[in-house]
């Protein structure tokens, strides 16, 4: 989820992040940590706040964006080959709703 949201928007804060994918601050150090270790993303100070620091990522992950969403895209398609298309859209629309209803709930 951490590398989607960068794909998306590269150069977030650590706290943007927690607020976008809705996770505690510290699941999200310890994420950045391991992604840092790992050679996928580097902080930079940043520049107009001096307690923040921006997640960027490296060309390593950058690398991977493509590969990750068309595997994300095969799984996907499986999962829904057995039903109509308007069931398929029905689905998601009631995990939205779903999703929506446990953050409203916290």
């Amino acid at each position: 989820m951490t590398l989607l949201e960068l794909w998306d928007r590269d150069g977030r804060t650590q706290a943007d992040l927690v607020e976008r994918l809705d996770v505690e601050q510290a699941t999200m150090a310890n994420t950045l940590r391991r992604m840092e270790r790992d050679g996928l993303i580097t902080r930079t100070p940043h520049p107009d706040d001096r307690r923040s620091q921006l997640i960027s990522l490296t060309e390593k992950a950058r690398s991977l964006e493509a590969p990750a969403k068309a595997a994300a895209e095969v799984v996907n398609q499986r999962a829904v080959s057995d039903i109509s298309s308007g069931a398929a859209d029905q689905l998601i629309e009631l995990m939205k709703a779903a999703v929506e209803t446990l953050r409203a709930t916290r």
